[in-house]
Formats: C-alpha cells, structure tokens, sequence
C-alpha cells in the first residue's frame, strides 16, 4: 500500500509540486497490451469524497479533475483507461501527404507527356523517338527528389519541433500579441539599467542574464550589493550576508497564453478579464496585460532583491531615497521610482513612443 498527499505549500511562501509519484518496482511495460495493474486506486477529495477505481493500468501519468458532473467522471476514465497506444507510436513511419501526392501528380504528368509524344509519333509528326524514354526518366528522378526530401530530416529547428510536438500529440502553445515595438525598445532599455534599483547596482538582468539561460546558475540569487555576474556574483567582504530567499527562475517562453500564475505559491495570478490576485492587493494599478507584466512589478519593491535597505547609499554616494520608504507602501515606491527614470531625457523620448496617447504626468510604473 503507498499513500501520497497532495500539499499545496508548507509554509510562508512555500510551495510544492502537485504531481503524485507511485513507485512500482520492475514493472517497466509500455506497452498496453503487456501493461499490468494495480489492483486499486483510491482518491479522498478533500471534501470527503472517496473514490475506488480497480484494475488500473501502470506507467502512465494522468490528470484527475474532480469529479463535480458526469463528464468529469467520463474525463478520469478515459486518462485512467486508456483504450489505445498513443498514436504518437504510428506516426513516425507515416509520409508527408502533400509531398507524396505531389510526387504523384508529377509521375502523372510526365507520363502523359510520354503518351502524347508516342502519340505523335505514331502520326508521324516530327518528333525524337527518344522522348518518352526522356520524359520517364525525368519523372521518376523527379519523383525520387521530392520523396527523399518528404522523408529527409529537417534542418530548420523550428520545423523539427513542429514535427516532434506532432509526434507527441502536444499542442503548440499559443502566443500571446506581441508588444510594439516603441514598447520592446522601452522594455529592453529597462530591463538592463540598474538605475530601477535603490542602490543603482542591480538591474533585472543581473539574475536574468541571457548568458545564463535568463537566470544565475545559483541556487539562491545575490540581490543588491552583490559584485559580478552567475556564479562569480558574489556580496563584498564584510556586506550584509543576505540572500534572496527564492531562486531566481528563467523568463523565457513566458508570453504564452496560459501563464496566468506566477510563483510555487501562485501569490501572482489571474488575466486582465478575471482582475489580478497579488501582494498588492488592492493598491495594483489597472492597465496591466497579463500575469507575468504583474509579477514585474515587485522585485523593485524587495529590500533584498533591488531596492536595498534602510540607510543605504548608492553607487553615487547619495542617500538611497527607495530604501527609506516603508515596505508595502507599493505605490509610494512605484511613483519615486517613476519620478528617477522619467528624470532622464532618453526614457522620456522613449515612453513618449511607446505611449504616445498617455501624458506625461499619468505615466505609471505599470507602463
């Protein structure tokens, strides 16, 4: 008997992947028809609704939803039981259709430019009587042509994805509508400025290095006052020994409908349609587009990520006037940090572009 517990967090902060592992020893299986079972499987909700399904195959991994209506309970069945392989086994052996029919259509062609030829011949018109020898050689190299390259690897790495997603059964993700490209300009120019930090020594992509996969290959990242870059950023001798209690995780393939809670604790969740659920609570601007443009919104906020501690200067040994704001006064933070930027000319050229119907004075950090 194994007995696993779904645990959603442990603790402040916290939390744990939802996926169940059931260890089951040498039975390694794949296929179904030699695939064995467990004798049962049983579910307690957390309402206290038990369930018992008997006889379930091994080596696969399911999604139960909950089983409010019969066409949740039809939903566990079909992932518990399934009927067939994957059809993802037959796929690779079968050829590219259009390629095929192309080859096809190709042969047809030409052999019936064959027949015309003999045709024509037979009338004695003037025509060389090696022609429909030539126009069936051209044909099948033709047709050998296209089907080398119909079942030829692909060297173009996005159709190779496409291709092993297929195989897969997966379904492509969906990408969410690009920005302009005034606001990818505005977005990269602060995105690296470590002027969004208190102490002006930390920008976003100092633990979001494209270099380092857009994370630092540490465990935990080294915040403000830290020196270097990935492994070899490290805080200065005699510096206040903090870390940032969270791994810093990579930002790549985030524009992705879908990705509507950031965080093991989900503290950043919802779309534009549903509102937001943050840290913030009410105090979040609106106008933000998604989960992830929320989630940007306070690691400039965080002593230890960029914003620094109480009595610090920065680089230009001027009082850091981020730090001395009290924590969770989130729009007193955003509106001093919007008054920072907005002080340099190139930024205000540059939100000016990017949001060429919001004045000046109602910019936002949210922009």
């Amino acid at each position: 008997i194994q007995v696993r517990e779904v645990q959603n967090g442990g603790s402040l902060g916290a939390g744990n992947e939802l996926t169940l592992h059931f260890g089951l020893g040498s039975d390694t299986s794949t296929s179904l028809s030699e695939r064995s079972t467990i004798s049962q499987l049983m579910i307690g909700w957390p309402n206290g609704r038990i369930q018992q399904f008997d006889n379930v195959p091994t080596n696969q991994r399911v999604t139960l939803p909950y089983p409010v209506d019969a066409a949740a309970e039809a939903a566990q069945l079909a992932a518990l039981y399934p009927a067939a392989e994957p059809s993802a086994r037959t796929t690779d052996i079968s050829p590219n259709p259009t390629p095929f029919t192309i080859s096809l259509l190709i042969v047809a062609v030409f052999i019936l430019a064959a027949l015309i030829i003999n045709q024509y011949q037979a009338n004695r018109k003037q025509w060389p009587r090696w022609g429909a020898v030539l126009g069936l050689t051209m044909s099948l190299l033709l047709f050998g042509i296209v089907w080398v390259k119909a079942h030829s690897p692909t060297t173009d790495p996005h159709e190779a994805l496409a291709q092993l997603l297929k195989r897969a059964n997966a379904t492509v993700p969906e990408r969410l509508p690009p920005a302009s490209t005034e606001k990818v300009s505005l977005g990269r120019a602060l995105f690296w400025d470590p002027l969004l930090s208190g102490n002006r020594d930390t920008a976003c992509v100092t633990c979001h290095h494209p270099l380092e996969a857009t994370g630092d290959s540490l465990s935990l990242p080294i915040g403000t006052g830290g020196q270097g870059l990935g492994t070899e950023r490290v805080l200065p001798a005699g510096a206040r020994q903090v870390l940032v209690p969270r791994n810093a995780t990579p930002i790549f393939n985030l524009a992705l409908a879908g990705m509507d809670t950031m965080f093991w604790d989900g503290r950043v969740q919802g779309t534009s349609e549903t509102e937001y659920d943050s840290p913030a609570n009410d105090d979040l601007p609106f106008g933000l587009d998604n989960a992830v443009a929320v989630q940007a919104m306070f690691p400039v906020t965080s002593r230890d990520e960029m914003r620094g501690q109480r009595g610090n200067k920065d680089i230009l040994g001027e009082r850091n006037e981020l730090a001395s704001i009290s924590d969770h006064q989130w729009p007193i933070i955003w509106q001093s940090l919007m008054v920072r930027i907005l002080a340099v000319p190139a930024y205000r050229q540059l939100f000016a572009a990017a949001y060429p119907d919001v004045p000046a004075d109602e910019l936002g950090f949210e922009h």
